[in-house]
């Protein structure tokens, strides 16, 4: 009797494991935490360079700009700058002989100053420096320096976009810092591509609109090579304003830092770095030409 009494015992607690195992929160249970005692975790994803650099380019500031560029602007600063050269040796060197295309150039000066007698214009040389005489004379001594030049002349106002940020693939090699759980990078913040100037003519003047809007053209020719030489020369000054003025005045590569390492913290908060956390990302300007890109064993 006590037998058949505990067959039915058993029998009942099998029925009821049975019927149990019909609910996934009973399985689970029996399975992981009795049977197999198996504990599922999630580990972050180990981060090496080669995955850093698969990122590629990652875009983090961006400036909106337009510049001025002629096709004689090249031009100008090189007689300006040959009047310079005369100008300092009539002030240190009054004695020295000259040649033709200093005399000429010693004209123009003393045209830009008012066509003053030859000891006016030689006091004014012995008492002022270049700085002083080319502030005084700015207006008359551009008038003269353009009245030297022969070519098309073309300027244009171009409005552009200017990208900065990293290009990870050229990462070189990466820190961790145990103490504040921070990964710095070692690669470069730079002016990403070209300035985003589209090809076209504008007219005139919806300053959210990239382009090319021709503000000055004279003797323009366009079967000549001269002028489809100075067209493409003025497009590329254009550009370099673009770029020039994005980084030495508006600051882009620091904007565009700042805003790298606040991304790729987030992005990199998902991985782990030699087993340990990832909390915080600094970026550390690398050289490309410092030394050969390392690979992984």
């Amino acid at each position: 009797m006590k037998k058949l009494r505990f067959l039915l015992w058993l029998a009942g607690i099998a029925l009821l494991i049975l019927v149990l195992t019909r609910f996934d929160w009973f399985r689970n249970f029996l399975f992981e935490k009795i049977l197999f005692r198996t504990e599922r975790t999630l580990q972050p994803t180990a981060l090496t360079i080669t995955e850093v650099r698969g990122l590629a380019e990652l875009v983090s500031a961006e400036w909106m700009g337009e510049v001025v560029a002629s096709s004689y602007e090249p031009h100008f600063e090189t007689t300006i700058g040959a009047l310079r050269s005369v100008y300092e040796k009539l002030r240190h060197q009054p004695q020295r002989s000259i040649n033709f295309e200093e005399y000429w150039m010693i004209v123009l000066l003393r045209e830009s100053a008012g066509s003053v007698s030859r000891q006016r214009f030689v006091d004014i040389v012995r008492q002022n420096s270049w700085e002083a005489f080319f502030k005084t004379y700015e207006m008359p001594l551009t008038v003269k320096a353009m009245g030297l030049y022969r070519g098309p002349r073309i300027s244009y106002l171009a409005r552009g976009k200017v990208q900065a940020g990293v290009d990870l693939k050229k990462t070189r090699r990466l820190e961790y810092d145990e103490s504040s759980s921070t990964l710095t990078l070692s690669v470069p913040v730079e002016v990403l591509g070209i300035p985003i100037v589209n090809p076209v003519f504008l007219e005139a003047g919806d300053p959210s609109v990239p382009g090319y809007e021709l503000i000055e053209g004279e003797d323009l020719n366009l079967g000549d090579p001269k002028t489809a030489e100075a067209n493409q020369k003025t497009r590329e000054a254009c550009l370099d304003k673009l770029r020039q003025i994005a980084v030495a005045e508006m600051g882009i590569l620091d904007t565009a830092r700042e805003s790298a390492e606040a991304t790729l913290t987030k992005l990199l908060s998902f991985f782990s770095y030699e087993g340990n956390p990832i909390t915080r990302v600094k970026i550390s300007d690398a050289s490309p030409a410092a030394s050969p890109l390392p690979t992984e064993s």
